[in-house]
């Protein structure tokens, strides 16, 4: 059983090591149902006066609209998730210069697509590892 305590140390933890800077205005698509979403997203950002703006669902084109839109300086996704933006037809044309960092997970990140990202949206790249068990993040 996971308990609060566990959940707010891990998910501030996690985004000191991030450099909390990079996460002022975070888009969120990974959803609530995870803990990834709402234990290390949703119970991180609060703890340095973050904005948490949630996407209701995964769609490539709504994910760099609300980034451009909101002025986002993180978002995060499993590495499919972020390829999906990478390649979408409007990725090009979006306005995501105020992105500071990117955050991946949830199965393993190939190097070329942490390359890619960094070189493309010139970010601070993180990949979190870790289990539900571990609140979620253990490295």
């Amino acid at each position: 059983m996971l308990h609060h305590r566990g959940i707010t140390n891990n998910a501030r933890f996690c985004l000191q090591r991030r450099d909390p800077a990079t996460a002022l205005v975070s888009v969120n698509p990974i959803p609530l149902f995870h803990t990834a979403g709402s234990c290390l997203v949703a119970a991180g950002l609060p703890q340095f006066d973050c904005c948490h703006v949630l996407v209701p669902y995964f769609d490539p084109g709504l994910v760099l609209e609300v980034c451009e839109s909101e002025l986002a300086t993180s978002v995060a996704g499993v590495p499919t998730m972020l390829i999906a933006m990478m390649e979408h037809a409007d990725f090009a044309g979006r306005d995501l210069s105020r992105l500071a960092g990117v955050a991946s997970g949830g199965s393993t990140v190939p190097a070329d697509l942490e390359r890619r990202i960094e070189k493309t949206l010139e970010v601070s790249f993180t990949i979190q590892f870790g289990t539900t068990e571990t609140s979620p993040t253990a490295a």
